[in-house]
């Protein structure tokens, strides 16, 4: 068969032109055929489009609703952060701003300046040390004005929630630049002839650093701290601070001191309105954790004196105010243990527990011990594989155990032990905690899942009791502590009992006769649940999700009730928080639901007027994907994105979540 050289030849041209557009091999679709580029299409895509490429981070909107908050970052390049006044458009930028923190009166936006990419590259291509590398900033923004002002080298910032207000730990001063070496003085022209003397602190050596004593090197502590009345331009300067913690309502700032004069450390705390000071410790010793309560009112912090040369680790103290509470090895903790500086430092919500951390205390170095030599010993009945032994040695080493210090009858009670590690403290819990014990259970994790078992502990008297053995999935209590709620893997079903085990569990799901688990899992083992929404007040109900739907359960009776309709229409409901600080549902309010169909998968956003009488009202539904729903805290006005396969995620705005398929589009990351 002879070859057809006129379609090969004019094949071969067409694929050489395709090949030479941006250096791309055209496309080839089904058939064999090449794709032409038309007159006016869209050119291929080069590398260099991707370096512009920005993301859209940390939206956020003021109290009021008024501006609204983002940072633009290209993949390759610098952050922008804006500011936009959603009523008329009104922007302001700032360049290398992120990370923004807005106070509370929605006149300010306090944001970390990051290093120029250019100045970050030269700095690693010349590999400067990190003392001597570029330091981040801050940036103050005032949104009524456009007014920004710029801190250099800014170490940490801090906004209380209430008020104008901020607190800030500036970087060292940056060391002096070494001289530049001079070449020796030409003869009869030296420094003893110049009178000048090669004595004492005059002589300058080439390459000796100016000011070398003052100079502060990495990991030293701060040169101090500045706290700031934006509102009234008012400014104060602490020295040699370590620490600070703002209180919730912004009325006090604590703050730990180490000064050079050890009789001058301590920790104080001061009326920020009155200016008023008091001192709740004093003396040598370090500041750990300083913590404020819910109410703003009560302080915690630990305390850790300096340890002697040729005596025993430093054993830290808890201080709750001016008032040690308790010592080392306090009454309360079990034989061996000590307060340790390892464990967070926290109160409950109601303010009437103070968790902390207690472990026995390190061990004293033995003296004159030869080098350890690292050998590896591992055996077949160890619980978990050497590597993973190997990781998490350094985090083992400080390990502690949950107790709480009980404010109104000044006891300790331990929590956790060796025998339960694993308890989680919960700050809204008033009666009972979640524990649990993986340890009979490591060796089955190299090849199955994880399994423990459940406890749960009694916050007054550390009693604690077996709930649930060899347990692989979900539990949890409810927000009010009356039950506890777990997936049962073996059941396929949610089951529920009272906190106290007086009762036989409920199997909550199982009458429904649903698969409340993932009907197209398609990985060994069980298969996963869909989840829970939450409880409502009261610990009433359980909002359980199947497929498609919600459903609202009490696990005193039983009774069940389907809060949506969308296994009919194969279109997935699930419950949308639009309040953070919300613990619980509430029957009597209104509740907003997100939409996916599970054929076309477009999305929408619906509203339950009430869970007592549930109907679902549409407020929009797009072939897109809808995301981010934020509303402001103390307006309706929310923010979201719509996105699609060729439609950036920008961010829109409407004055309610009911108006959202009315919104406006008020960013353009990328056109």
């Amino acid at each position: 068969m002879k070859p057809c050289w006129p379609v090969l030849l004019f094949t071969l041209s067409i694929c050489s032109s395709a090949l030479a557009q941006d250096g791309l091999p055209a496309r080839v679709n089904g058939g064999g055929t090449v794709a032409l580029p038309l007159a006016g299409s869209k050119r291929p895509l080069r590398h260099s489009d991707y370096a512009g490429w920005k993301s859209l981070a940390a939206p956020q909107l003021t109290r009021d609703g008024k501006w609204a908050v983002y940072v633009l970052t290209p993949q390759e390049g610098d952050p922008v952060l804006v500011a936009r006044r959603l009523a008329d458009g009104v922007e302001r930028r700032v360049p290398l701003g992120s990370g923004p923190s807005l106070t509370a009166s929605g006149r300010f936006v306090i944001c970390t300046l990051a290093v120029p990419k250019k100045d970050a590259d030269a700095a690693k291509a010349a590999k400067k040390s990190p003392a001597d590398s570029p330091k981040p900033g801050m940036a103050i923004l005032n949104l009524e004005t456009g007014d920004i002002e710029t801190v250099p080298r800014v170490r940490r910032f801090s906004v209380p929630e209430k008020g104008d207000l901020i607190a800030y730990v500036p970087e060292p001063a940056a060391p002096a630049p070494a001289p530049v070496p001079q070449p020796p003085p030409a003869v009869g022209e030296s420094e003893l002839a110049s009178g000048r003397g090669t004595s004492g602190d005059q002589q300058r050596r080439p390459g000796a650093r100016a000011g070398g004593a003052a100079a502060t090197a990495p990991g030293e502590r701060p040169t101090g701290l500045v706290v700031r009345n934006l509102s009234t331009g008012a400014v104060e300067t602490f020295a040699t601070v370590t620490a600070f913690a703002w209180n919730k309502p912004g009325t006090r700032l604590a703050y730990a001191v180490d000064a050079t004069d050890d009789a001058k450390d301590g920790v104080l705390v001061r009326e920020v309105a009155t200016g008023k000071t008091d001192a709740l410790a004093s003396g040598p010793g370090e500041i750990k954790s300083l913590t404020f309560d819910e109410s703003g009112e009560r302080i915690a912090f630990l305390r850790t004196p300096k340890a002697k040369p040729d005596g025993p680790p430093a054993v830290s103290s808890l201080f709750l105010g001016a008032v040690e509470v308790a010592s080392g090895a306090a009454p309360g903790l079990p034989k061996g243990f000590a307060i340790s500086d390892n464990g967070a430092l926290r109160f409950s919500r109601d303010g009437k527990r103070l968790y902390f951390g207690a472990a026995p205390p390190p061990k004293p170095a033995p003296k004159d011990a030869p080098d350890p030599i690292a050998v590896d010993i591992w055996t077949s009945k160890d619980g978990i594989l050497q590597t993973q032994q190997k990781i998490r040695a350094e985090a083992e080493k400080k390990r502690t155990y949950l107790a709480e210090y009980l404010v109104e009858s000044k006891k300790i009670v331990v929590l956790g032990d060796a025998s339960l590690p694993e308890v989680s403290p919960d700050e809204f819990a008033t009666r009972f905690v979640l524990g649990s014990d993986p340890r009979g259970y490591l060796t089955e994790t190299s090849w199955d899942q994880d399994y423990r078992d459940v406890f749960v502990v009694d916050l007054e008297t550390g009693a604690r009791r077996k709930a649930l053995t060899k347990h692989g999935a979900s539990v949890s209590l409810s927000p009010g502590g009356s039950w506890l709620l777990w997936w049962s893997e073996e059941k396929s079903a949610w089951l529920a009992q009272d906190d106290e085990g007086k009762t036989p569990a409920r199997n909550l799901t199982g009458p429904l006769k649903l698969a409340f688990h993932e009907e197209d899992w398609d990985t060994p083992g069980p298969a996963a649940p869909y989840g829970v929404a939450g409880w409502t007040k009261n610990d009433e109900e359980v909002l359980i999700q199947d497929r498609f739907d919600l459903w609202a359960i009490s696990p005193k009776t039983g009774k069940s009730r389907r809060l949506t309709s969308g296994r009919e229409n194969h279109v997935v409901f699930r419950a949308v928080r639009l309040d953070p600080e919300e613990r619980s549902f509430d029957p009597a309010k209104s509740l907003i639901l997100k939409s996916v169909d599970d054929d076309t998968k477009a999305e929408g956003l619906w509203r339950l007027a009430s869970l007592s009488a549930p109907a679902a009202e549409k407020l929009v539904v797009r072939e897109e994907s809808l995301g981010g729903l934020q509303k402001a805290r103390d307006a309706e006005t929310v923010i979201f994105t719509r996105e699609r396969f060729d439609v950036f995620p920008d961010l829109w705005s409407a004055p309610s979540p009911s108006a959202v398929g009315a919104g406006t589009k008020f960013t353009a990351a990328n056109p």
